[in-house]
Order: C-alpha cells, then sequence, then structure tokens
C-alpha cells in the first residue's frame, strides 16, 4: 500500500460527504532568480531540477534555504562532499515537507546540521546513510512546529549523561529519567497542533504524546538515532532508540522507550499494556514519513481485501476502510497507509516480496472493513463485513458494490444537459475518445444499438465537424471530462449522464430505458 498511501480513515469520509484531504501542491514553476542560483551556485552533481524545484515550493523563503546551503558549499571544482555537510544540508531542503519550506530558517539548519554531524564523529555513523540522515539529522520528530530547539535541548540534557560514552545504554535511561522528573501530564482538552520540544520542556507539562517528544528530542539532540512511535487504534505514543553499531544499520536494533514508563524500556511486550490491551497497527518514524512497525510489538493477521463490481475487482480502489472494535466501538485504522518495510530503509519502499494489497494487523482482535460507492444526488451504497483475525492468519475479504437493484434512477444522473436537447424521441449518445475505456465501453453497450425506437450516436470528443461540436456542446462535454461519456435523452429529459468506465453501463441505460 506503500505507493498509493490510503488515507482510509478519509476514505469514509468521502463516501459521507465531506471533503477529502488535499494533495501536495503541484510542482511550482521555476523562477527565473532561483534558476539563475541553481545554475551558478551548485556543484555539477547536485540534482539541479530537484533543488531548484525544493527552492520554488519555499516561495519568498527561498533565500534563506540557500543562504544555509551556502554555507557548506565546497570548494568548485570538487566532485562530491560524500556524505558531507553540504549533502545533507542538500538532503534536508530537496526532503523537507512544504509548509516546512515556508519557514525553516538558516539558523534551524545550520545548527541542526553541526550537532548533527558532531554525533556522527561521536557514533561513527554513516552520513551518506538514510538511517542517519532520518534518526539523526532530521529537525522533525513528529508533527510539532519547526523551531531551533536542537541547541538548547542539548545543553539542557547534557549532564544528565556525563562521564559515559556515547554509546553506553546507561545515558539512554539517564536521559529518560531526567526529562520525566517532575513532568506533569495533561489531557489536552481542545483540538490544537502539538507544543515544540522547547516550549513543553519549559511548561514542564503536556500529553503522553507531547512528553514522547520532547524524550524523542532530549535523546536526539545527544546524538542517540530516534523515531517516533504510535499505535493507530489507542493513539498512544513513544519512542524507539537506536542501539545497534553506529557505521553498520543494524534494522533489529531499535529499543522502545516508554516515557510514562521509563522502567520498562527494552520490552516490546509492554506496549499492548500500554495501549489499553491490543495492538492493531504501529507506526515508526518522523514527519518526513513514517512505516509499520507492528510485528515488533504484536503478533500480526494478513487481510488481503478484493472490492468487485460486476464481477472484476476494481483496481487501485480506495473507497473502503479498516476500523478495529476498541473501547465499545470501530476505530479507523488510517495509518495502514504506510509501507511496511523488512529492513526499515528507505521508508518508502516496501518489504521486499510483500504480495502487493495485503495489509498487517495486530492479532487477536476484531475488525470490520467497510466500502462503498457514492453516486449523484447524494446517494451513498455502503457494505460492511465483520472479521476476527488470529495471530498468524489470513483473512480474504470480498465486497461486491454492484448498484443495488432498488438504487434511486436519480443516481444515474451526473448532470442534465442543456435546454437545446432533443424534445422528441429517445437519444443514446456515447463520447469517446482513442484510450482503451472507450472501446470497453462500445462494446458493452453494443447490444443496445437494435433497440427500437433507440437513436444511437458515437461521437468523438475531439473532432472539426460542426455538427458534432455542436452535440458536444448540448451535451456539455468538455476537453477535462474523464472519458467516456454516455447519456440518454428521452423528450428533452435527460434520463442517464454518466462519465468515465463502468462495466454496469449496458445495465444503467436499460433501466433508464424501462421506466
Amino acid at each position: 500500500m506503500s505507493g498509493r498511501f490510503l488515507r482510509v480513515v478519509l476514505a469514509v469520509m468521502v463516501l459521507a460527504g465531506t471533503a477529502a484531504y488535499a494533495a501536495a501542491a503541484d510542482t511550482p514553476e521555476i523562477p527565473a532568480a532561483i534558476q539563475q542560483y541553481v545554475d551558478s551556485h551548485a556543484p555539477a552533481w547536485v540534482d539541479r531540477p530537484a533543488l531548484a524545484t525544493a527552492l520554488a515550493d519555499a516561495g519568498s523563503n527561498w533565500q534563506e534555504l540557500s543562504a544555509a546551503l551556502d554555507i557548506y558549499r565546497p570548494p568548485d571544482g570538487r566532485q562530491t562532499d560524500a556524505g558531507g555537510a553540504y549533502s545533507c544540508m542538500l538532503w534536508l531542503i530537496t526532503h523537507a515537507p512544504h509548509l516546512d519550506r515556508l519557514e525553516l530558517t538558516k539558523a534551524v539548519l545550520t545548527d541542526d546540521v553541526e550537532l548533527a554531524m558532531s554525533a556522527a564523529k561521536a557514533w561513527g555513523y554513516d552520513t551518506e546513510s538514510d538511517f542517519f540522515r532520518r534518526n539523526v539529522l532530521n529537525y522533525r520528530l513528529d508533527d510539532e512546529p519547526v523551531t531551533n530547539w536542537r541547541g538548547e535541548i542539548a545543553r539542557r540534557y547534557s549532564k544528565a549523561s556525563e562521564g559515559l560514552e556515547p554509546q553506553d545504554p546507561q545515558r539512554i535511561s539517564r536521559i529518560v529519567v531526567a526529562v520525566t522528573a517532575g513532568f506533569k501530564t495533561i489531557e489536552r482538552g481542545f483540538f490544537g497542533n502539538l507544543a515544540d520540544p522547547l516550549s513543553i520542556d519549559n511548561a514542564r507539562a503536556g500529553t503522553d504524546r507531547e512528553l514522547a517528544l520532547l524524550t524523542a528530542a532530549a535523546l536526539r539532540a545527544q546524538g542517540f538515532g530516534v523515531r517516533f512511535v504510535r499505535e493507530n487504534l489507542s493513539t498512544k505514543s513513544w519512542v524507539e532508540v537506536y542501539t545497534g553499531p553506529g557505521a553498520k544499520y543494524d534494522a533489529t536494533a531499535w529499543t522502545p522507550v516508554y516515557p510514562s514508563a521509563p522502567t520498562q524500556t527494552g520490552y516490546t511486550n509492554y506496549a499492548p499494556e500500554l495501549c489499553g490491551g491490543r495492538i492493531a497497527v504501529v507506526t515508526a518514524g518522523d514527519a518526513f514519513g513514517m512505516e509499520q512497525v507492528t510485528m515488533r510489538y504484536s503478533e500480526v493477521c494478513a487481510v488481503k481485501p478484493t472490492i468487485l463490481r460486476g464481477g472484476e475487482e476494481l483496481m487501485n480502489y480506495e473507497g473502503w476502510t479498516l476500523s478495529a472494535w476498541y473501547d465499545g466501538r470501530f476505530v479507523p485504522l488510517d495509518d495502514l497507509g504506510y509501507p511496511v518495510s523488512a529492513e526499515d530503509y528507505p521508508l518508502e519502499k516496501p518489504a521486499e516480496g510483500a504480495e502487493e494489497g495485503v495489509y498487517y494487523v495486530g492479532a487477536p482482535g476484531d475488525y470490520r472493513t467497510t466500502a462503498g460507492a457514492r453516486y449523484p444526488g447524494g446517494i451513498v451504497h455502503v457494505l460492511t463485513k465483520e472479521f476476527h483475525a488470529e495471530p498468524g492468519g489470513r483473512v480474504e475479504l470480498t465486497l461486491t458494490l454492484d448498484p443495488p437493484a432498488d438504487l434511486p434512477l436519480s443516481a444515474f444522473v451526473e448532470r442534465t444537459v442543456g435546454e437545446d436537447a432533443p424534445q422528441q424521441g429517445t437519444h443514446l449518445y456515447v463520447v469517446i475518445d482513442e484510450h482503451e475505456p472507450s472501446t470497453r465501453t462500445l462494446g458493452l453497450l453494443e447490444p443496445l444499438k437494435s433497440t427500437a425506437g433507440l437513436d444511437y450516436v458515437v461521437l468523438e470528443a475531439h473532432t472539426s465537424d460542426a455538427q458534432a461540436e455542436a452535440l458536444l456542446s448540448m451535451l456539455k462535454v468538455v476537453a477535462d471530462d474523464p472519458k467516456p461519456v454516455v447519456v440518454l435523452i428521452r423528450d428533452g429529459k435527460t434520463l442517464l449522464y454518466q462519465r468515465g468506465y463502468n462495466l454496469n453501463i449496458a445495465g444503467w441505460v436499460e433501466r433508464a430505458l424501462a421506466q
């Protein structure tokens, strides 16, 4: 599921008629000043289009980012700085989320790089590795604001592990004790953003999630590789600290740290207890991206949903969700959208040999899958199926989204045609283009050609014929309409208007003709 990044909670919200999650902005146009900077300042080995795109995405803040980058620019003629400070700064700028690029300052970036490179020397980290860049270099831990917290947090907690070698495990427990001592956990009574690590530390109070964020910040500031962990079902948070060798990444060397229960550090079997008795989906990562690590904390069950329509599987269908029974209700598991990676890095790469369309949930447990289709006029067809997940098991889920027999005919009318529609007779218009869905649609509608009293008309979407253009205008078919388009009109009334390919189109036309 990594490529599609399915937000299953929002899929159900779309069915209910609420707004869907907004996609990232399109690639910005590169201003001349930015292109000139990249051409004249970026070394030849740099991916210049990627840098130019990142700077353009920063808007008026691009000069702040470029100023931070210029501090570490290698001497002219050097082919690469092979994991040096310039490469690390370049990685941060080109991988930062859009909103971060609008707010990042030279001070945040340079302080972050300086302290991370200092940690690399002490630990022997491979500064070219994704592991180092995601978990040591990165200025963000979760969804906290972008602030320059690293240096001050490092200073405040340096004494906690004074006198110990960088990789001494005792440093972890000492830092955690120092962070949690006298910290007051609160339940926030309003919806709002996370505080940044310094604000949390100054207040010495915050939610469980903010305590975990501060713990992660204190450990990262002391050179540890750290990632933020959350459990989707209970929303509980904790921290994973890397305790393996610095020079060679070991995917198994992540140690769980529970700020609310420091004595349970290192025990993965404590996570279900923290989460109210069970685990559904656990993710680890940062604000740049997360991955599923459920198998670290729970036995899992494989779930394979299949959505059918007209006897054929709907590939890449996203109008479904998976929910888990928790505290008397089903809770949507939106974190299923993150990749499952056997070796952790890169996060965007799914586990080798992973089966497409198979998801893993903590077991045992009760779950429910929901799928649906939204038709014109606000008509929604929703199917649900409940199941029990057993450890090591596999559940095959099949939901058939064929329109029910009693679906109102208004569901087949996406829009109505203009007043200049033919006022007499029954007319079926099929608008096609050169793409394969048009061919399939024509094949499905072929048997209707011989229907008595039906004027069957096929129109090319792109035509220079004046009469055909007039018909397309009457049908309100414009260049950006999905193709094909099928329109049924009787005596001036639109009985059916469907855009795009659908296996059921012939049956829908027949239903509309029968009314």
